[in-house]
Order: C-alpha cells, then sequence, then structure tokens
C-alpha cells in the first residue's frame, strides 16, 4: 500500500514490498514543491536499505527522504 505525506512541500510517496519473509524494501517517489502528483512525473530517489519488518521500511524510508529533501534544500539555496 502506498503512503503519501509532505515534507517541506515536497510531496512524498513511500511504497513497502516484501521481497522475501522478512525482506521489506521501499520505493520512494517524491514531487518538489509547486507541482504535485497529477500535473507532473515523480522522481524516484535511490534507497536501498532493507528491514525485517513494513513498518521498520517505512521508518527508515521516511528518515532518507527527509535527509534527501534537507540536502536537495540546501544545494538548492547555494545556486542562489
Amino acid at each position: 500500500m502506498r503512503h503519501t505525506s509532505e515534507y517541506r512541500g515536497w510531496e512524498i510517496a513511500l511504497t513497502p514490498r516484501e521481497e522475501a519473509p522478512m525482506l521489506w524494501r521501499a520505493l520512494i517517489e517524491v514531487w518538489p514543491p509547486g507541482t504535485g502528483r497529477r500535473a507532473s512525473r515523480a522522481r524516484v530517489v535511490s534507497f536501498t536499505r532493507s528491514a525485517v519488518s513494513e513498518d521498520e521500511i517505512l521508518k527508515a524510508a521516511k528518515l532518507h527522504i527527509e535527509e534527501w529533501i534537507n540536502i536537495a534544500r540546501a544545494e538548492s539555496a547555494d545556486h542562489e
């Protein structure tokens, strides 16, 4: 099941999947501020970590994308 949220204006979709018993991975998709899920294609963010449960992979994926967004925002501010 896809889990959606927002962080600092970015729309986030996390899709966990069980690849084997007790082996969970997640697909992370984001949309920058000012775009939307219907208006543009998602940017898929690399995430290779695995976990033993859906809850653990969702927590890890959420932390990963929040760090990724913070870095993207900092890099964007450096170019202004």
